[in-house]
């Protein structure tokens, strides 16, 4: 919990009420959506490929988990997971059901799972042609997992908790305390974050506030109110990292791969509260634990907006012990170069892959940018330039186990008509140091 500070200090507890678990349900024309803890009905599916089922109802998952995994053919992070969901689906075996579900038609889906990368190797049954499962377990966002244990939904998630940890500690007989993906829910962000209660109307704070839930659009707001000459200076839901970069972003220009990893010096105790960590589990608990809530009503001395920012910049680093600013500073660099006429990367076009995935790292009918931008994602590698000139799409394949591996990177380029080479240039850094 975050305490509010200033001229008044106060601990705000962001999060909502638990709703009371709905009844089992029957049909009707109009279908509430089912959420945690509410008896599933008996649902029909009418359509499945790639099962030895053609149809069947949810009853027949009835004593095992059962997960349903909502996607579409145009959503490549949901068709990433397919080969996550095949190994924990084998690894389980016969006490769990992943089931795929998407509206698309039947014959798309089968064309899908014949000529995609991923579609190829799935051993993953889809629902197709569904217009039923998501009414019940209504969503807008994909990856959007259900999953139904002993007749209850037990929990409404993203893709990234559908883990073999995560299972084995259902089937344990646990009940998941995982925080609820509602797609839905809204905050109002026009009313303040915090009540004037008895301070009356000439209240004046600067607060920091939890987390909050039904938060979709984090933007930053600096809005003036003219009955009570007071402006309010908000924004919801930020990490202090994205909130520092959105707020210099008005204020100075910033080359894109300046907000890049290896461009980024925290002289800081514990980075894991800064940067999230794959390694370090659901980004959505993540997020709930780091992201909070900014929030300044002052008499409106400052009229120009970008004061304002500089203002609230002054708030964050003194609220939190921080200085945040832009350097430039000299630093060892790979740039990147052609170093043949010979057109060797030219795409051949078709479907656009971005897969990071394994050993084999692919990148077809795509910017160059995108293979710079994965290299300076990773804060052991120098800063990578882009200097090839380069602007059609690209096909480049690189089999590789590491992404800090520069050395097995560069022997690959050179193969691609590409090289490093290595310069010491003034770049825009982002200096975090805490006080």
């Amino acid at each position: 919990m975050i305490a509010v500070v200033l001229s008044i200090h106060l601990i705000l507890n962001a999060n909502p009420m638990p709703s009371d678990n709905l009844l089992a349900r029957t049909f009707t024309d109009t279908i509430k959506s089912l959420n945690v803890g509410d008896v599933v009905p008996d649902i029909a599916i009418k359509k499945i490929v790639n099962d030895k089922h053609r149809s069947t109802h949810l009853s027949e998952y009835k004593d095992i988990l059962l997960i349903l995994d909502f996607w579409t053919t145009g959503c490549t992070a949901c068709i990433a997971e397919f080969p996550k969901m095949d190994s924990l689906q084998s690894v389980f075996g016969n006490q769990i059901k992943i089931l795929a579900v998407t509206y698309e038609s039947e014959s798309h889906i089968r064309s899908f799972f014949k000529n995609n990368k991923y579609g190829k190797t799935t051993m993953l049954p889809s629902v197709v042609e569904d217009n039923v499962l998501n009414k019940w377990l209504k969503h807008w966002a994909i990856p959007h997992e259900a999953w139904i244990y002993k007749g209850k939904v037990i929990a409404l998630t993203g893709g990234e908790y559908v883990t073999a940890k995560n299972i084995q500690y259902i089937l344990d007989g646990n009940s998941p305390k995982w925080p609820v993906k509602d797609d839905f829910k809204q905050l109002d962000d026009s009313k303040p974050l915090i009540s004037k209660g008895g301070f009356g109307q000439t209240l004046s704070y600067t607060a920091i506030t939890p987390f909050r839930e039904g938060v979709h659009d984090k933007k930053i707001i600096s809005s003036l109110d003219s009955n009570t000459k007071t402006r309010r200076n908000y924004f919801l839901n930020l990490a202090i990292l994205p909130a520092y970069k959105a707020l210099w972003s008005y204020l100075v220009q910033i080359p894109l791969s300046s907000g890049s990893r290896n461009r980024l010096i925290l002289n800081v105790k514990d980075k894991s509260k800064y940067i999230y960590d794959w390694a370090l589990g659901a980004k959505e608990e993540w997020n709930r634990k780091n992201q909070f809530c900014y929030e300044s009503v002052t008499p409106d001395i400052v009229s120009d907006v970008k004061e304002q920012y500089k203002l609230m910049i002054a708030d964050l680093n003194r609220l939190f012990g921080l200085d945040a600013r832009w350097e430039k500073r000299l630093m060892k660099c790979l740039v990147l170069t052609r170093t043949s006429s010979d057109d060797k990367i030219k795409s051949k076009g078709g479907e656009t892959i971005l897969s990071f995935d394994k050993a084999i790292k692919e990148f077809k009918n795509t910017q160059i940018d995108n293979l710079v931008y994965k290299l300076n994602d990773y804060e052991d590698n120098p800063p990578i330039i882009n200097e090839t000139g380069y602007e059609n799409p690209i096909d480049i394949e690189l089999k590789i186990d590491s992404w800090t591996d520069i050395k097995a990177i560069q022997k690959i380029l050179q193969r691609y008509g590409l090289d490093f080479k290595e310069e010491v240039r003034e770049l825009d850094t982002f200096v975090l140091t805490e006080k």
